[in-house]
């Protein structure tokens, strides 16, 4: 059962907390050798050389017949490997393949591509995924919001709002406030960004990531709200202090490294104009 447990949390990762029985059905059916292969690969995961665990790992693939029960487990767990530890090119091969085993996970596949573009710097093609990836799941809010933070990234801040425009589905992700907010404070429209920016750090999700405070510390400091810009600023430090993975190894953690390091001069600026005693 333990096993069963890992391995559904490897989906958890990859798609989707209603298809997690499905890597469990898997399990259950491979032969005991099979079962053994999946098990070694899990407990080799935890060692410290990745770069001997990732040869291990695409080994292993290599030798793993594609029409097995065991290779799609097998290429799950290779691509979040690689993915994890910035080898983008074999992750971005291993989702294309995941794609042509099952279509039925597009959806979340085109997500995963699409960031892997954007960390691998190949912007352009992050933006042709996910619009492909709007076109054929208009209902999916996350492609509205990955697109419209994309263009912000590169500081098209027009293209961004109208794609957040664009978005008629009722269920919408957090993060679409956090980008009117950032939209309307480079538009210089302070007051609607600063409705945003409210509203979103009042959900359970912006109270848990610096980036949202960050953004309400500028806009604060731009309507001359010291107190409240002090405030927000320190609250942003607060939390990316509490990331303690190594960022050079875990994806996420390097994204906000750098999102707060290319901000770090105006940190320091509303620091000091905001929380310094006249």
């Amino acid at each position: 059962m333990k096993n069963i447990i890992q391995i559904t949390f490897l989906l958890i990762s990859l798609f989707s907390f209603s298809q997690t029985s499905e890597i469990a059905n898997i399990f259950e059916e491979l032969d005991n050798n099979e079962k053994k292969t999946v098990i070694e690969l899990f407990k080799k995961k935890d060692i410290t050389n990745s770069e001997k665990y990732l040869k291990y790992i695409d080994s292993t693939l290599n030798n793993t017949n594609k029409k097995s029960k065991i290779y799609p487990i097998i290429l799950s767990l290779s691509v979040v490997s690689f993915e994890e530890n910035g080898i983008y090119d074999k992750a971005i091969n291993g989702y294309n393949e995941l794609l042509l085993l099952d279509s039925s996970k597009e959806n979340a596949i085109l997500n995963r591509l699409s960031l892997l573009y954007k960390y691998d710097n190949q912007i352009d093609k992050s933006i042709e995924i996910l619009k492909l990836q709007i076109k054929k799941f208009p209902e999916e809010p996350i492609g509205y919001s990955n697109l419209a933070n994309t263009y912000i990234s590169i500081k098209k801040y027009d293209e961004a709002l109208k794609v957040l425009l664009s978005n008629k589905n009722e269920v919408r992700l957090d993060d679409e406030l956090r980008h009117y907010a950032t939209i309307y404070l480079f538009k210089n429209e302070i007051y609607k960004a600063k409705n945003k920016i409210d509203e979103y750090l009042k959900t359970e999700f912006g109270k848990g990531y610096f980036e949202g405070f960050l953004i309400a510390a500028k806009i604060y400091s731009k309507i001359n709200d010291k107190n409240s810009s002090c405030e927000y600023i320190i609250e942003a430090e607060k939390l990316f202090s509490n990331i303690k993975i190594d960022p050079e190894k875990t994806r996420a953690d390097s994204i906000s490294m750098n999102y707060y390091n290319s901000n770090k001069d105006e940190i320091l600026q509303i620091k000091k104009e905001s929380c310094e005693k006249q």
